[in-house]
């Protein structure tokens, strides 16, 4: 059974369908980039999956269970994370204190928590700068601690939107490495990215998306040298590199 099953996703903003009967499956333990050209729906897909927009037609399923009605917290709860094009952080507290932002788990001690925030910045390389302001961080850095704090929730899906976007590559390929071990231990992604080598390496399989709906789905390999592919994104005439 897939983890998410989008079917006929619809969505219209005024006359203009953002969205077009949209459908796609992912799998568990897996790596997805959705990738298309600007204007063809992505960060769309991921609000409606998120709860952020309503559909005006077709369904979410999420671990199996038809998610359209549920709020966005409620989405959360059963195990989706998502970070955001612009980075959602809180400027004005220290790192560490980013991470005790959301209630403890039912049951869980305070030090608990806080223990699992520390190993959070251990592992994405910020435990040096726990008690720094958030705001002092680099973009960068900004971006991993926005990592950390989706990671709190322990989400078995997790939602990247640009996540490589305005960072240096020393950084890009310390996410690249993050989502990496994350997926072999267990986590699901989906992942909006304009930066096609680092979508290639990444990713286990990409779909496309073109005038809000599905025009290809495969490996790095098929994909780069899909037609459909090609002409939605150049026009035609060269493989996608």
């Amino acid at each position: 059974m897939a983890l998410v099953r989008v079917q006929d996703l619809t969505k219209n903003f005024g006359g203009i369908c953002a969205v077009d009967h949209c459908s796609f499956e992912i799998k568990e333990k897996m790596i997805y980039g959705l990738i298309g050209p600007n204007g063809s729906g992505k960060t769309t897909v991921f609000n409606l999956i998120t709860g952020l927009y309503k559909e005006d037609g077709g369904d979410i399923f999420f671990k199996g269970e038809r998610i359209n009605r549920l709020k966005t917290h409620q989405r959360v709860r059963m195990g989706l994370g998502r970070t955001f094009q612009l980075v959602r952080i809180f400027q004005g507290l220290k790192v560490i204190n980013n991470l005790l932002v959301p209630p403890p788990r039912k049951g869980e001690k305070e030090t608990e928590t806080r223990k699992r925030a520390l190993n959070l910045l251990k592992f994405v390389n910020l435990m040096r700068l726990k008690d720094e302001y958030a705001r002092n961080l680099s973009f960068g850095q900004q971006r991993l601690l926005e990592l950390a704090i989706v990671l709190m929730q322990n989400p078995d899906l997790v939602l990247m939107d640009e996540p490589t976007s305005g960072v240096n590559p020393a950084i890009i390929q310390e996410i690249i490495n993050h989502i990496k071990q994350l997926r072999d231990g267990g986590k699901t992604f989906i992942i909006v990215e304009h930066n096609i080598p680092a979508i290639m390496e990444i990713c286990d399989r990409i779909i496309v998306l073109d005038h809000g709906t599905k025009i290809a789905e495969g490996t790095g390999n098929e994909i780069a040298a899909d037609k459909k592919v090609i002409e939605a994104y150049l026009g035609g005439g060269a493989p996608i590199k």
